[in-house]
C-alpha cells in the first residue's frame, strides 16, 4: 500500500513538472526541474517511512491490567525504548499507549497520565504491582496450608504468590 502511494506521488510530481514546463525551456532546465521533483519525492518517501511503526511495536502484546503480566509488558516496552536510545517518538508512544486496554486503560485515564513512558510505567506499577514487599511474600508462601482445599486450589494459591514474588523481584531489580 505504501509503495503504491509513493509511486503515485512520484508519477504526479513528474506529470506536474511536464505540464508546467513549456516547450521553449531547454533540456537542461527540464532536467533540473525533474531532479528537484525527484528530491521532493524522496523527502516525501522519507517522511512516510518515518511514520511507519516498527514490527516490535506492532507485535507488542496488549496489557489489560493483569498483575502477573505487568513485568513482561514493562520489559518489552523498555527493550523498544533502549533500541530508540531511551527516547520514544510520540508516534511510538501513541501506539504503545493504544496497547494498554481495558482496566489498565481506565486507570491511566483516571490518573490523567500524559503521553510520557516514565509516567505511564510509574502509574501502571503504582496501581498493579503488588504492595507487599519481598519478605511479606516469602512469609505468605511459607504460611500456606492446604488443609481441606483441593490440590488444584492449593497449587493455584502457591503459583499466584510465587508469580507475584518473581514479578516483584524483577520490577524492583529494574528500579
Amino acid at each position: 500500500m505504501d509503495e503504491i502511494i509513493q509511486g503515485i506521488l512520484k508519477i504526479n510530481l513528474f506529470e506536474n513538472s511536464d505540464s508546467t514546463s513549456s516547450e521553449e525551456e531547454s533540456d537542461d532546465s527540464k532536467l533540473k526541474l525533474k531532479n528537484k521533483k525527484m528530491i521532493e519525492a524522496d523527502k516525501v518517501n522519507e517522511y512516510i517511512s518515518a511514520l511507519k511503526l516498527p514490527d516490535c511495536i506492532k507485535d507488542l502484546p496488549k496489557y489489560n491490567g493483569n498483575k502477573h503480566t505487568l513485568h513482561e509488558f514493562l520489559e518489552n516496552v523498555q527493550e523498544i525504548a533502549s533500541v530508540c536510545g531511551n527516547v520514544l517518538p510520540k508516534t511510538f508512544l501513541r501506539a504503545i499507549r493504544n496497547k494498554i486496554v481495558d482496566d489498565a486503560d481506565e486507570v491511566l485515564t483516571m490518573y490523567g497520565t500524559p503521553l510520557d513512558w516514565n509516567k505511564i510505567k510509574e502509574n501502571l506499577t503504582t496501581h498493579y504491582a503488588d504492595k507487599r514487599n519481598e519478605t511479606s511474600l516469602i512469609r505468605d508462601l511459607h504460611q500456606l496450608y492446604q488443609g481441606t482445599e483441593t490440590i488444584e486450589n492449593f497449587f493455584s494459591k502457591v503459583i499466584d504468590i510465587q508469580s507475584t514474588l518473581i514479578n516483584h523481584i524483577k520490577i524492583t531489580e529494574k528500579n
